[in-house]
């Protein structure tokens, strides 16, 4: 039987956002289809390992430098856009 899945309800701008965590962003996706810790990607991109899995998860909005670096590590496989507004981009965890 499949765990169920973890609900997180979020507080926004006074609003809650219920969203489901088996959800994946195209960061996320697109880094463990290498097969990448995230450790690697924050050592290859300089970006702290902590702030790399806000950006992953969406908690994190990137900046523009910040989604332009990860594009160029990850050799365009995730666009910037899809950095940039992970929340157009999410998907089923497969």
């Amino acid at each position: 039987m499949p765990a169920p899945h973890k609900i997180v309800l979020t507080r926004l701008c006074g609003l809650h956002i219920i969203r489901s965590m088996s959800k994946t962003t195209p960061l996320r996706r697109v880094r463990l289809q290498r097969g990448l810790s995230i450790k690697q990607v924050a050592d290859g991109t300089g970006i702290d390992v902590g702030n790399l899995s806000r950006l992953e998860r969406g908690q994190l909005g990137s900046s523009k430098q910040t989604a332009e670096r990860l594009a160029k590590f990850y050799g365009h496989a995730v666009t910037e856009m899809q950095i940039l507004y992970p929340e157009r981009y999410v998907s089923d965890t497969a």
